[in-house]
């Protein structure tokens, strides 16, 4: 495998593999803060550096640094990670202008460092537009998130390549105006080698539900939660657990005042083969959002063999195969019901579909996506800035 280093230093050069030639193309993926913690959108550069490093004819680096004057032990504040986005970052990627050819921005909440590079050498991932909502008709939103939108739009507007996870996504980007059609390539994200290996198993003999994400308001952990309370009344030894969250207030309060505390599970920080272990021994996976880019968790949950209850929006329609059963995001009764009849029938997810979801989610093929989008732009245009 060729190398593929975690830059903390801004002085870090590029040093290519004796064995390379000059003219392999270089592509720099320019990752989010360590400090963000954002499990997805770490997994997403580290497996696009890891697999591009795989390619015959590709040189690959992975560019992240540590934010400064984060909290220790803490989340960022707001305003460290504004500072850490638009003044450190900027300062610490201007040397790497002439090292690398293309640079890679994998997170559009980052798309303002399109900026830095000149446009046929860049290309940003859109993984949602919901960085960009605050410019949308009847938003409403406070005028620094509408700016923040603009910065960042205008930086991915710059950008020669915009990639997308699914047709949904692309729906969207184009039914705002967001980005011309041309400049829009397809690469849908992949399952880690850790869900692939996992052994199918039978549900925990004492059954818990898994969700995995966030508990940001677009993926309706209230609503979650109430599901919950729901099928406990019929199944008492029924347990949650949380990955990747931490709840709000509010939430807070519900399991408090419920009663649900001592039934409930938050856990954060997981390497990927726990998490595996956690998935293919889930009852069943919930995914009760209002709206996401991809739906990881949904077809890690299917790799893994666990069954899955799913918001019925597009984006989770497409990614979605056989084991995974649709709802309406606000429709209790019917979540209630769905995982009842899963819990009733102790349903898995069969291996013929797990064979199909390895094989369309491969971060290979999405790493393959990318660097061809790269070396064709350097087809057409052989004399870049």
């Amino acid at each position: 495998m060729r190398s593929v280093a975690l830059l903390l230093m801004p002085t870090w050069p590029w040093y290519p593999d004796s064995s390379s030639e000059a003219d392999v193309p270089k592509i720099a993926v320019i990752a989010d803060f360590v400090e963000e913690g954002w499990p997805s959108m770490d997994l997403a550069a580290d497996q696009l550096a890891a697999n591009l490093a795989e390619l015959p004819g590709i040189e690959a680096r992975l560019v992240r640094y540590r934010l400064r004057n984060a909290p220790h032990g803490r989340q960022p504040t707001g305003f460290a990670r504004a500072l850490g986005r638009f003044v450190q970052l900027p300062f610490q990627l201007a040397p790497w202008r002439g090292r690398a050819d293309f640079f890679h921005i994998a997170d559009h909440s980052y798309a303002h460092l399109a900026l830095l590079f000149p446009r046929s050498r860049v290309g940003v991932f859109c993984h949602d537009i919901d960085a960009f909502r605050a410019l949308l008709p009847g938003a409403r939103m406070a005028r620094s998130r509408v700016l923040l939108s603009r910065g960042l739009l205008r930086g991915m507007r710059h950008a020669q390549v915009v990639f997308h996870t699914t047709q949904a996504v692309r729906e969207e980007i184009l039914l705002h105006g967001l980005v011309p059609a041309s400049r829009l390539v397809q690469a849908p994200l992949g399952v880690a080698e850790e869900y692939l290996r996992v052994r199918s198993s039978p549900a925990a003999p004492a059954p818990y539900l898994l969700h995995v994400s966030s508990c940001t308001p677009r993926k309706n952990v209230d609503f979650l939660l109430q599901v919950f309370n729901e099928l406990r009344k019929y199944d008492a030894a029924l347990r949650l657990i949380q990955v990747g969250g931490k709840w709000t207030e509010a939430q807070s309060s519900y399991l408090d005042g419920e009663g649900l505390r001592p039934y409930v599970e938050q856990r954060r920080g997981l390497a990927r083969d726990e998490l595996a272990e956690i998935y293919a021994r889930a009852a069943v996976v919930l995914v009760p959002s209002f709206a996401e880019g991809f739906g990881l968790p949904v077809v890690e949950a299917l790799a893994c063999g666990a069954p899955v209850v799913a918001s019925d929006i597009p984006v989770l329609r497409e990614v979605g195969f056989e084991g995974v059963h649709f709802c309406a995001p606000t429709d209790r009764t019917l979540w209630v019901q769905t995982v009842q009849g899963i819990l009733r029938d102790r349903a898995r997810v069969d291996h013929n579909t797990r064979v199909r979801v390895h094989e369309r989610y491969s971060w290979r093929a999405h790493a393959a996506t990318i660097a061809e989008a790269y070396t064709r732009v350097s087809r057409d245009e052989p004399q870049r800035p």
